[in-house]
């Protein structure tokens, strides 16, 4: 995915810049080629925050799923949980 990203300024699509201080180059945020930029920020961004976030709340879903079946297996535990199950469900 990075060999993708890196390599589209140097087929046209994007620029690279010098970075103020003359180090190293970097891409030009403020190119005309806005499609660009705004692909980098989706692609790079909002797509693999997207990911985590839904595989984070599945999860948690699952998680939560199995403490309800739990229960029904084991009616009379209340609400009070174990110091090793409260381990268990966090990990």
């Amino acid at each position: 995915m990075s060999t993708f990203w890196a390599t589209c300024p140097l087929f046209g699509w994007g620029d690279y810049d010098v970075e103020p201080f003359g180090t190293s180059c970097t891409l030009k945020w403020s190119s005309t080629d806005s499609s660009y930029v705004t692909s980098v920020f989706m692609g790079c961004l909002v797509v693999p925050l997207g990911v985590m976030s839904l595989s984070y709340g599945c999860i948690l879903n699952n998680t939560l799923r199995a403490s309800r079946r739990l229960r029904q297996y084991r009616p009379n535990c209340g609400p009070r949980r174990t110091r090793h199950e409260l381990r268990l469900i966090k990990v």
